[in-house]
């Protein structure tokens, strides 16, 4: 039996919110382990015969062992991705004769897929098409530039805070005040020692965590985790025991951001409303999860934070940080520091009582409500009877 936030014999951490299976196959074993070359050469064969536990293990698995790399939420997208591919799509012709192109994460999917059966399985073709075939058909998106950000007030990070489930908490307030990347801040605080954190005698308000070691890739880098110092007792309290998984705490925040946004409509701007009410498209959540790391970069750079050192903070340009100030890290301490005593903008103040109207038990009954108007009365008495079993 799994126990949410124990290691299991792959070394994973066990979500309570994981709706696939512990893999049967471990990283202690070849992950080609199981290799029946299935009787059709037909691209959902394949994905039957390979999908969840095989694939998923691929997925999760560290790029140097042969495997993808990703985070275990986003190794169940794809998994849920692919998994929804209709029948008709059997051949690359089958994908230009579509209407609309795949979304983002069937796309990358199908191409994690690929990469799989070739490195793992040997396999040149899928329904008689060579892969390389396949690639070009099934092209990753091009990545839209990033708009404008919207500046994000203290008032809603404070009001995200006391919007989600308190076993979040923590690990939301570490996010706020690094930067660092969500699967990042988890994996770190998944496996760290007492020592890894050090306390500067000339900055005795700051205390950092060099992060080398949890970088992903040369896109998601990460150098330095710097943060409040008076933080570590309520940081150590969690730290290798985070109980619920990364997938529950990106839902957490996901359903606290929509829970506290009718309470900040007025900062959304006249266009944004306009735009929205013509597409037809719901507002998204001014403050959430995703909106973490550039809450922190605005704190950073309204107190005057040299740019190059809060790309250096959040992974980006981190050898442009170490080719102007050669070591980078006593003066990212030291303009912390200033944060931290003399602030222009200071960080969310979380000590602060929740206002009115927001809190876990608010957020958890609108989260329920919009869940409930969006299924159809069959979905919802299925599920009902379900319940009942």
């Amino acid at each position: 039996m799994l126990v949410p936030g124990k290691k299991s014999e792959s070394g994973l951490l066990n979500s309570d919110a994981s709706k696939i299976s512990e893999p049967r196959v471990h990283l202690n074993s070849p992950i080609r382990e199981q290799n029946i070359s299935p009787t059709l050469d037909n691209l959902h064969t394949y994905i039957k015969q390979y999908l969840p536990d095989l694939f998923y293990e691929y997925l999760i698995t560290p790029k140097a062992k042969h495997g993808r790399g990703i985070t275990e939420a986003k190794a169940r997208t794809y998994i849920s991705s692919l998994s929804q591919i209709p029948e008709s799509i059997n051949t690359p012709d089958d994908i230009i004769a579509l209407d609309e192109p795949l979304k983002e994460n069937p796309t990358k999917a199908l191409r994690a897929f690929f990469d799989y059966l070739e490195i793992h399985h040997n396999q040149k073709t899928i329904s008689g098409d060579d892969l390389e075939r396949w690639r070009k058909i099934v092209k990753t998106p091009e990545v839209k530039a990033a708009g404008k950000v919207n500046a994000i007030t203290n008032e809603e990070a404070e009001a995200l805070y006391h919007a989600i489930d308190p076993k979040v908490r923590t690990f939301y307030k570490f996010v706020i005040f690094t930067g660092l990347r969500m699967e990042h801040a988890y994996k770190l605080l998944s496996d760290l020692y007492d020592d890894e954190i050090f306390k500067p005698k000339n900055h005795p308000e700051v205390a950092y965590i060099e992060t080398e070691r949890i970088a992903q890739s040369k896109q998601k880098q990460s150098a330095l985790a710097v943060f409040p110092r008076a933080f570590i007792p309520e940081l150590m309290i969690i730290t290798n025991n985070i109980g619920s998984g990364l997938d529950f705490i990106e839902k957490a925040l996901s359903s606290g951001g929509k829970a506290i946004q009718p309470h900040f409509m007025h900062l959304y701007t006249a266009r944004e409303k306009a735009e929205a009410k013509e597409t037809g498209k719901q507002l998204p959540p001014r403050m959430s999860g995703k909106v973490t790391r550039k809450f922190h970069a605005q704190i950073l750079t309204d107190n005057g934070m040299d740019s190059v050192l809060v790309d250096y903070l959040q992974g980006r340009n981190i050898s442009v940080g170490h080719s102007r100030y050669g070591e980078p890290i006593e003066p990212i301490l030291e303009k912390y520091g200033e944060i931290l005593t003399k602030p222009k903008r200071p960080f969310p103040d979380f000590s602060k009582p929740a206002p009115e109207g927001i809190s876990f038990e608010q957020s958890t009954r609108i989260t329920r409500s919009g869940s409930a108007k969006k299924k159809s009365p069959a979905a919802t008495s299925t599920q009902a009877g379900r319940a009942t079993v």
